[in-house]
């Protein structure tokens, strides 16, 4: 893969209303909050997601994939083919949800252990922790157990870029790319490593029964040097096993 020894930097903005989820919609970055929090539920793991993306939308200062980038608003038309997507793509729907854990995990263990610091309200704090709960009694796999970093405010965390996965639609120019992700220490994450995997997954030939592909952002080898005492076992293809 080009440019495997590169590290994925999720880094921040500032003064903005609320948190910003990047993925990336047929090449074009997409704000996952923006255009997850109105989608209708129609089951319950469904329910628990857009619930998730509305607490998101209360968090300010965060900025969780690609910042400095304009994320494009999609048109009405197709926000529709996008959320009529998610409701017939299992797949789809489980990397979007185990992303969206892993922020809200991030965030809530610095609104547990830093509750007068962490720039969220107590009533959100508490909302998005009892949120991580039920969150792990949907995922087949360990889920929202990363350690958490030495950030004291949530405006503060940083994110390690693990992998990309690209969800195929029905042709090769429709698709839906979303990070795994794990909360870091600052000066773990490197910028470049976003752009290096979705050049490795544009390179790629697809074939016509492929429905998920993914490019790793890193080795475990590159990662345990970064991480340190937050390291652990990468197994990026085991996080999507949401129902």
């Amino acid at each position: 893969m080009r440019c495997l020894s590169a590290e994925a930097s999720v880094e921040k903005s500032v003064l903005l209303a609320s948190a910003i989820l990047t993925c990336d919609v047929n090449g074009r970055p997409v704000d996952m909050v923006k255009a997850f929090k109105s989608l209708e539920p129609w089951d319950t793991v469904s329910t628990v997601m857009v619930y998730g993306f509305n607490l998101l939308d209360q968090v300010p200062d965060l900025v969780v994939g690609l910042p400095g980038v304009e994320h494009v608003d999609l048109s009405t038309e197709e926000l529709k083919e996008l959320h009529e997507e998610i409701r017939t793509n299992t797949q789809l729907r489980g990397g979007i949800l185990k992303t969206e854990s892993e922020c809200l995990h991030a965030i809530a263990q610095v609104c547990q252990r830093h509750p007068t610091t962490c720039g969220a309200s107590a009533e959100i704090g508490q909302a998005i922790s009892k949120w991580v709960e039920g969150i792990r009694t949907l995922g087949k796999t360990g889920c929202c157990t990363y350690p958490e970093t030495d950030a004291t405010k949530i405006e503060d965390l940083e994110f390690m870029l693990i992998a990309l996965f690209r969800f195929l639609g029905k042709d090769v120019h429709t698709h839906v790319t979303v990070p795994s992700l794990q909360q870091c220490n600052p000066n773990a994450a490197i910028p470049g490593a976003w752009e290096c995997a979705r050049f490795d997954l544009d390179a790629r030939v697809y074939a016509p029964t492929m429905t998920k592909i993914y490019a790793t952002a890193l080795s475990q080898i590159e990662y345990d040097e970064r991480m340190g005492k937050l390291a652990v076992p990468i197994k990026p293809d085991h996080h999507y096993t949401f129902c």
